[in-house]
């Protein structure tokens, strides 16, 4: 089925390459174990500068096949993230924010379209406040986040862990962080020794984190 014109345009906005946009069915998941939500093939758009058309249909992959198939060719995350979402496996086109201790930059991105998108959050590594809890974690749902990976701690674990969305982070904190408009988004950073850039493509599960080039992902 071809991309309506509306799609084309969010693609075109979101990135100037490849997008994905996840498909995530609820119910059986295929694989034994029934009744959980699983992404199971994510449509790769390509936006040109003339229009955009689709380019093919790829699954959700495993990060350990992912490695399996590109070894060092692509990036993986360091161990040191905890699954608090209700979902463990997500992939999506990357969105960055830098943010210390302030989640500012993070309630302003949890309003906009997520779908098809990770938000891969910089917090210095901070464990002194949370820079996720429930209310920003139900928004990022409601605005069709796949997922968001935090370098720095949630909080509300309970209550995360009912909302459909990917989270990964270092651990909980109860105490929350300020928000006095600090921060930056849309840029290159660095977390568990693996680099994220805007546009890249994020697959997340049980085993880790992966990043691949649009291309890479497209050519899956």
């Amino acid at each position: 089925m071809s991309p309506s014109s509306a799609e084309c345009q969010r693609a075109a906005v979101c990135s100037p390459g490849v997008v994905i946009w996840g498909l995530s069915p609820p119910g059986d998941r295929g694989d034994g174990y029934p009744g959980k939500a699983k992404p199971t093939a994510t449509r790769v758009l390509f936006a040109p500068p003339d229009g955009c058309h689709e380019m093919a249909m790829i699954p959700l992959r495993a990060t350990t096949d992912l490695y399996d198939a590109l070894k060092d060719e692509a990036r993986y995350f360091l161990p040191g993230l905890r699954d608090f979402g209700a979902k463990t496996r997500f992939a999506g086109v990357v969105t960055t924010a830098r943010c210390f201790e302030d989640n500012s930059r993070l309630k302003e991105l949890a309003t906009t379209d997520g779908r098809g998108k990770v938000l891969v959050v910089d917090g210095g590594g901070s464990l002194r406040c949370a820079l996720l809890g429930d209310q920003i974690g139900a928004e990022l749902a409601r605005n069709g986040w796949e997922g968001v990976i935090v370098n720095g701690c949630v909080r509300d674990v309970a209550a995360l862990g009912a909302i459909p969305l990917g989270v990964k982070a270092l651990g909980p904190n109860p105490r929350a962080s300020t928000r006095r408009g600090e921060g930056q988004r849309d840029l290159p950073v660095t977390m568990f020794g693996a680099l994220c850039r805007p546009g890249d493509v994020l697959f997340a599960d049980e085993d880790g984190v992966a990043v691949l080039t649009a291309e890479q992902a497209a050519a899956l």
